[in-house]
This record gives structure tokens, C-alpha cells and sequence, in this order.
């Protein structure tokens, strides 16, 4: 019997990003999940579907930026693990402790698999 695979949902507005995130999550172990952004990705989380951590970006176009979505995804899903990525550090220092993680832009793969690990996502992956 296989160990269950964990399910990232990637959520970002640039599709560059989406891509490079889905293709090393898939060659990582994980089922990949992907919203362009912060309204998108919502239903996604309020529907239910199996999802371990969110790995979101934080600024996005649309009503609900990536710390909204974090906050309502809680609310919707206690105990989901979240990963807040961006490079405008400064502009929402003080909600960065919203995320379980959180990387600064521009980032490695190597950086996200640490992240994820360090979620203890690893039995499951």
C-alpha cells in the first residue's frame, strides 16, 4: 500500500510562477492544486477538496490578497497549513505571522521544499 501523497494548493497570479511551482512540486512527491489568485482559489478551499498547505502568494489582483485567503482558509479549514510568499516584505510585515511560513521573493526550490518539510508534510509526500 502507497502512503497517501500530500496536495499543495499553489496560488499565484503570475503563470510563470504557477508552472515552475507545479512542475517541482509533481517531480517533489505532491498532488498540485493551482488558483491565479486570492478570489479563485476560495471555492477551491471552501469545496472541500483534499488540500494540505496552501502555498499562496500575497499580492494579487482581486478582492482577496493571499493573507485573506490564509485568514478565511482557517476559518474554513482548521489546522491547513499555509505558505505566504512575497517580495514586498515591508508592505505586509505585520501579518506575515498569518502563515504558518513564509518565503521572500524571488526564491529556490530548494527553499519551497525545505517549507514544506518543515510542515512535517513529508509523510504524505
Amino acid at each position: 500500500m502507497t502512503a497517501p501523497r500530500c496536495v499543495v494548493l499553489v496560488v499565484d497570479d503570475e503563470k510563470a510562477i504557477i508552472i515552475l511551482l507545479q512542475e517541482a512540486l509533481a517531480l517533489m512527491g505532491y498532488d498540485v492544486i493551482v488558483a491565479d489568485s486570492g478570489d479563485a482559489a476560495l471555492p477551491i478551499v471552501a469545496s472541500g477538496a483534499a488540500i494540505d498547505v496552501i502555498l499562496t502568494d500575497v499580492v494579487m489582483p482581486g478582492k482577496a490578497n493571499g493573507f485573506d485567503l490564509i485568514e478565511q482558509a482557517k476559518v474554513l479549514r482548521p489546522g491547513i497549513h499555509t505558505i505566504a510568499m512575497s517580495g514586498y516584505v515591508a508592505k505586509h510585515g505585520d501579518r506575515i505571522g498569518l502563515a504558518d511560513r513564509f518565503i521572500q521573493k524571488p526564491f529556490t526550490i530548494p527553499v519551497i521544499d525545505r517549507a514544506l518539510q518543515s510542515l512535517m508534510l513529508r509523510q504524505c509526500a
